[in-house]
């Protein structure tokens, strides 16, 4: 791996690799981080995919982006190869399900982050079934999910579009964490974590601020921080107002900064880590002057209307 900000001029002048022919251009026979993400790739600071892939590659991380893949199966998912630390999955800056609906629940005919404006190049639900790909390509894989569609569901929640309660995505998804909010240096230290530990031990992750994780017996607040028990799913649909309480507990944790918080859907249980602090100055100059190409990837056939 290189060392952070010891990466070569040409490295910088490149698009992050999206095949293994771009991988060979750059000397590289691994990934260490692969991203895949439901919008096409604009390497521009403006798609999530490209910032954080950008920062991870400034930290010395060799980043692979996977665009809009095939869901029938893991063809284009398994192009690069198995990464060595994680996957990480965004469905893009848009949730996907209102991506392809109306608030009318009418089919939308266009996608501004698809080139020419294409529909339907990405599938509903798109964190959920890029996870489920992950796991068939590389079984075992840390998987990590974020981005709007799986931030805005991170516990359990009212589903519009099936009018009925949902499970916290991480679930859904059987992703090992769940970051929400922005990413930058939660990702940073994932990486770091999971590298230390040979691309092992996602399990572990059980302490960094930002994330979502699966509670296991035994485990508790790191510090001996204040823990607070959310209305569990079971509850929720037998008293639709504990949903609001959820929500503004949830809301609370983001402002104040604390507690940690825990929430049972059926037999499984999810701890939301208080929310990781915001980038310094210095940070966020130093993230938005790295050297993006500001264009589409030479493979988007037509231009990107969100570009």
């Amino acid at each position: 791996m290189t060392k952070p900000g010891r990466l070569r001029a040409v490295e910088h002048a490149m698009f992050l690799p999206t095949s293994r022919r771009e991988m060979d251009e750059r000397g590289w026979d691994r990934l260490d981080v692969l991203i895949i993400t439901g919008d096409a790739y604009v390497d521009s600071p403006a798609f999530g995919a490209a910032l954080l892939g950008r920062w991870l590659e400034h930290h010395g991380y060799r980043v692979g982006i996977v665009a809009q893949p095939g869901w029938k199966d893991t063809a284009d998912i398994a192009r690069m190869g198995r990464p060595r630390l994680f996957a990480g999955i965004t469905a893009g800056a848009l949730d996907s399900m209102l991506a392809h609906y109306t608030a009318f629940r009418k089919k939308r005919s266009d996608d501004g982050g698809t080139p020419g404006g294409r529909a339907g190049a990405r599938p509903n639900r798109a964190t959920i079934v890029y996870s489920n790909l992950v796991r068939q390509a590389f079984p075992g894989l840390p998987l990590v999910i974020g981005g709007i569609e799986a931030s805005m569901r991170r516990a359990v929640h009212y589903d519009f579009w099936s009018d009925a309660l949902r499970r916290p995505m991480l679930l859904d998804a059987k992703a090992d964490l769940l970051i929400y909010g922005m990413a930058e240096t939660v990702l940073l230290e994932v990486a770091a974590k999971l590298a230390a530990g040979g691309g092992a031990g996602a399990g572990k992750l059980t302490d960094v601020r930002g994330t979502v994780f699966r509670r296991r017996a035994g485990w508790a607040p790191p510090g001996n921080a204040a823990l607070r028990d959310l209305p569990d799913m079971d509850a929720m649909a037998a008293e639709p107002r504990l949903l609001m309480d959820a929500t503004l507990a949830m809301e609370r944790q983001v402002r104040d900064g604390a507690p940690w918080l825990a929430q049972r859907a059926g037999s499984e249980e999810i701890v939301i880590a208080p929310p990781a602090a915001p980038l310094e100055t210095a940070d966020l100059d130093r993230l938005y002057s790295l050297p993006f190409r500001r264009e589409a990837h030479p493979s988007c056939r037509a231009p990107v209307p969100a570009e």
